[in-house]
């Protein structure tokens, strides 16, 4: 076993202290923000608002760009604002004071995807992500910073659930010694979760050979599951986005925990 790995299955939490420690009174729960979609696709949003409702968040609010209106079954539910878009459907730099608002108001910004591509929205999401606000970033939310990652991996409070393409990516971009293939073993994915989050302050969440590994300042956890996952990232995301946000003095412990608590 290598310094710094602890491994887990997924029906055996390693730290109870913090299931414990889990609020139970909704006024503690935490206030989510969910920003995602675009004109044609809604369905990144629209789940993780689903999922938070089931892992127990406590207030929500979900932003969308006003171009997907006509893809909300009316009347829309309240949770939902709607923000400036641009002609293609995606969130516009208009959009940026009022996401800039509820983003400060959150304690934790949940960036799901569906955002396309486009680059008035990637420049929205840097210039979010400039706030110090508790953020986790998953599917194409993260290909807006693949090729240059420091704005989110050289942030305080940030959680990656990445791909390992995705991962592949970020490490060479940040030219790390240790390459990322798909076909490594575990030990070498956990020396490059140790690189990176020992070096940057973010942590990240990766599936790699039936398991899931949590990274956190040179720490890592494996969990491994009863069998292989469908699709793994948003409900990891949504999951581990709200025990980050619950337990924010217990980083590493909240998120491994989160893997045992989310539904595969």
């Amino acid at each position: 076993m290598q310094p710094n790995w602890v491994k887990q299955k997924y029906n055996t939490p390693l730290y109870n202290d913090v299931l414990w420690n889990k609020p139970i009174n909704k006024q503690f729960m935490g206030k989510l923000l969910i920003m995602g979609g675009n004109l044609h696709k809604i369905t990144a949003p629209s789940q993780a608002f689903m999922l938070a409702n089931k892992y127990e968040a406590g207030q929500m609010q979900v932003l969308m760009p006003n171009s997907t209106k006509k893809l909300i079954p009316k009347p829309a539910p309240p949770e939902i604002e709607f923000l400036p878009s641009t002609p293609s459907g995606s969130f516009a730099k208009e959009a940026e004071q009022d996401a800039m608002h509820y983003v400060l108001w959150a304690d934790c910004t949940l960036f799901v995807g569906n955002f396309s591509h486009n680059s008035e929205t990637g420049i929205l999401l840097e210039n979010l992500s400039k706030t110090t606000t508790l953020q986790c970033y998953v599917e194409d939310g993260i290909d807006y910073f693949v090729d240059n990652p420091l704005p989110i991996v050289n942030r305080n409070n940030t959680l990656l659930v990445v791909t390992m393409a995705q991962l592949q990516r970020i490490v060479k971009s940040l030219k790390l010694p240790t390459a990322v293939s798909l076909s490594m073993v575990s030990s070498q994915l956990v020396e490059v979760l140790q690189t990176i989050t020992s070096k940057y302050p973010v942590a990240i969440i990766v599936y790699h050979k039936q398991n899931i590994f949590v990274g956190y300042k040179g720490q890592v956890s494996s969990t491994l599951l009863p069998s292989e996952p469908v699709d793994w990232r948003l409900s990891t995301a949504t999951s581990a986005s709200i025990w980050y946000m619950q337990q924010p003095n217990e980083p590493f412990k909240a998120l491994t925990t989160a893997i045992t608590q989310t539904v595969y």
